[in-house]
């Protein structure tokens, strides 16, 4: 929307209005839905270490590498963090995925940790800063990032119950993991959809989340009418900006 009003509407009534349609999405998830109904509905707001994901997974990469690096005060900075030991965070690293090291709901102090520790880092360790961070966007322009024996696809597969990340509290709402309908979906979509020869390109979500959305841009670029390039980049800015957010998160 503000792509629209910064490049391709020239009426300023136009420009007003699409300004108020996209402010209302805004206010109604970002300010009514927090403010009121979450409340009412005594719903407890998301966690930040969810957020965070990307900053966590970066700085735990620095200590899976360069724990003798370390100071003392930097140790115990990490492991208030991330609620394990130095040696527990190093196995539990993994480099495509942040759940292992999240841990549990960071407090205000440790995200202050968090921030601090991951600015000093950035600077004494860069590279591993950006190997984390393209470890975890690694399906996004890669095909079938799994290492090892991780065939499973977790998003396939209902999970377990309510107590499903927090251990020990009662669990009200129980089911099976496996179904037959689960086990068939995630067996013909391994086994066939992604087995078979360039058919299974479309399957994968680097070919969503990079190819297409850069292919567009370069037909585009290259063949589109100088007149007309302005405008099909403008339609076509939802999809480039959601390519982008996946980057970043």
């Amino acid at each position: 929307m503000i792509f629209l009003v910064c490049t391709a509407i020239k009426s300023w009534r136009r420009k007003l209005g699409t300004l108020i349609l996209a402010g209302i999405p805004y206010l109604i998830v970002g300010v009514v839905i927090p403010t009121f109904v979450l409340s009412t509905l005594h719903i407890a707001p998301g966690e930040s270490n969810e957020i965070l994901a990307v900053p966590m997974q970066q700085v735990a990469n620095v200590a899976h590498n360069h724990k003798d690096d370390l100071s003392a005060s930097e140790i115990t900075d990490i492991e208030q963090i991330y609620h394990m030991d130095i040696n527990q965070l190093q196995q539990a690293y993994c480099w495509y995925k942040a759940d292992p090291i999240k841990g549990q709901q960071l407090s205000s102090e440790d995200e202050h940790k968090l921030i601090r520790t991951w600015a000093e880092q950035l600077i004494k360790h860069p590279g591993d800063m950006l190997a984390a961070w393209g470890g975890l966007s690694a399906a996004w322009f890669s095909f079938n990032v799994t290492v090892g024996n991780d065939r499973n696809l977790s998003m396939l597969l209902p999970i377990s119950n309510s107590g499903h990340h927090y251990q020990g509290i009662e669990r009200y709402v129980p089911w099976v993991d496996n179904t037959k309908a689960g086990n068939a979906v995630e067996t013909f979509y391994m086994d066939t959809l992604l087995a078979t020869p360039v058919f299974n390109v479309i399957w994968q979500k680097a070919f969503w989340a990079t190819i297409l959305p850069s292919a567009i841009m370069f037909l585009i670029l290259t063949f589109g009418r100088q007149k007309k390039k302005l405008n099909l980049l403008t339609l076509n800015a939802p999809m480039l900006i959601t390519m982008l957010v996946l980057f970043a998160g």
